[in-house]
């Protein structure tokens, strides 16, 4: 299991650093309305179409506002009018909204996803505690800073890429009964090793 997500998690940053010959990459956020999913680039609104059920299905998971980075086709519509189409060959990443914030797992370490791509993970302390007051004097903690990428994998869970500078990790986050909960499996990017297992939940506003 851990080779295989190592695999898929590598294969996936592959294709966030190349593209397909024929396909161009789109990133935005998702929209869905009316049973029919949209991104929004560049001011410019497509409607999204898939090549297979799969990616289909990987969209449906995904809500309004989340974040979208994928390979594919313009279709451009014949009325100029109307919103173009794009066909999805791959999705690169995604970014979760409701990821995005303060979580805290039980040993009391705090985890900042500031955007869909960056998270800083850091110790709180009697000054500067994991709550969003303290936010504008996180940096004299010294956090540890990394670029994160996450990837479908099934139903319930994402794969979770996590590296910096010095070094690389890779794992998966599972949905679990709310929002506001959410498993964090990290392993070794060097031998695959479990370093940790925990249950986040999400620091209120």
């Amino acid at each position: 299991m851990k080779q295989y997500i190592f695999f898929i998690l590598f294969a996936s940053l592959l294709q966030i650093v190349t593209s397909f010959a024929m396909a161009k990459t789109y990133t935005g956020r998702l929209e869905k309305k009316s049973n029919r999913y949209y991104i929004t680039t560049n001011k410019i609104q497509y409607e999204l179409h898939f090549s297979t059920s799969s990616l289909e299905k990987t969209i449906k998971k995904l809500k309004t506002n989340d974040y979208l980075s994928v390979e594919a086709d313009l279709v451009p519509h014949p009325n100029k009018n109307r919103i173009s189409k794009i066909k999805i060959y791959e999705i690169n990443y995604v970014g979760l909204g409701d990821l995005v914030g303060l979580w805290l797992d039980p040993n009391g370490v705090c985890y900042f996803f500031s955007s869909f791509t960056k998270v800083q993970i850091f110790y709180p302390n009697q000054r500067i505690g994991c709550n969003y007051k303290s936010l504008s004097r996180l940096n004299q903690l010294n956090p540890a800073m990394y670029n994160y990428f996450i990837n479908p994998n099934n139903d319930h869970s994402w794969n979770l890429l996590l590296a910096n500078d010095d070094e690389q990790f890779f794992g998966e986050l599972e949905d679990l009964y709310s929002d506001s909960a959410k498993r964090l499996t990290i392993y070794s990017a060097v031998n695959g090793d479990l370093l940790l297992e925990y249950i986040l939940r999400k620091v209120p506003q």
